[in-house]
């Protein structure tokens, strides 16, 4: 079976969510904070997984696996978009994120999908 028409769909997909997300993200200042630690709602929490961060599966060289982590911000970097989060399994604690390398086409849509309108106060 020949799946290169769907690889190219795919690899159309993938580009098109990619820039959808550098624009919003432009749209924001550079830097999108889904919560950071000077966040209120942070003391009425036990576990960071009771807020509504996007979830993704991603790949990271730090801890060197694959896994799921909540996204906690991403930004603009030199060589592209950067993201951070927490490990879904062990989010106890903002000062836990690390970068996240390798995010899937679900997550980048997660995060497009909670992403405010950066034209709404």
């Amino acid at each position: 079976m020949n799946i290169d028409h769907l690889n190219k769909r795919w690899l159309s997909l993938k580009d098109d969510a990619n820039k959808a997300l550098l624009d919003a993200i432009r749209a924001h200042g550079g830097a999108y904070y889904f919560v950071d630690e000077n966040d209120e709602s942070l003391a009425e929490i036990d576990d960071l997984s009771e807020l509504e961060l996007p979830l993704v599966d991603a790949y990271t060289y730090y801890k060197g696996r694959q896994g799921s982590f909540y996204v906690t911000s991403v930004i603009l970097g030199n060589h592209g978009i950067e993201f951070y989060g927490i490990d879904e399994y062990d989010c106890i604690d903002l000062k836990d994120a690390i970068q996240l390398d390798h995010v899937s086409l679900g997550g980048i849509l997660d995060i497009l999908e909670n992403l405010p309108d950066p034209n709404i106060k």
